[in-house]
Parts: structure tokens; sequence; C-alpha cells
């Protein structure tokens, strides 16, 4: 599930589909992981690696992103 996914839907629409609850959804969507555009397009994450690599090695395949200015 992409993070366009997470809002689009909203996290009852995804919580209803069975994979994962609401609470976790929800909390993902009020914690994004706070990330720059560096060189050659790339995606640096500034704040919340901790999170994203709990996630990852969870197996969560999808996380909310901000990308910063």
């Amino acid at each position: 599930i992409k993070a366009e996914k997470l809002r689009a839907k909203g996290a009852d629409q995804i919580a209803a589909e069975g994979k994962y609850p609401r609470e976790l959804i929800e909390y993902l969507q009020s914690k994004p992981i706070e990330a720059v555009i560096g060189p050659s397009k790339r995606i640096y994450l500034v704040d919340g690696h901790h999170l994203a690599l709990a996630a990852m090695q969870a197996g969560l395949p999808f996380l909310c992103v901000a990308i910063l200015k």
C-alpha cells in the first residue's frame, strides 16, 4: 500500500480490508517519515529512520513520508 493509497482511502477503509489494524494505520499517518529530495532525485530520510527500519523489519509494505522543501 503506497502513501497515496493511504490518503485516498483513509484508515477506516484500509482497516476494513483486514490486513492491518486501523490503529496502526492511523499511527503511521500521524508520524510521517521526513525526507528531502537530494542530488539525482534520490530521497534522503531526515527524521524517522528508526521507525522506517522497524517497519521494514516487520514487513510493512508502506509508510507515510513527508517531503520537506
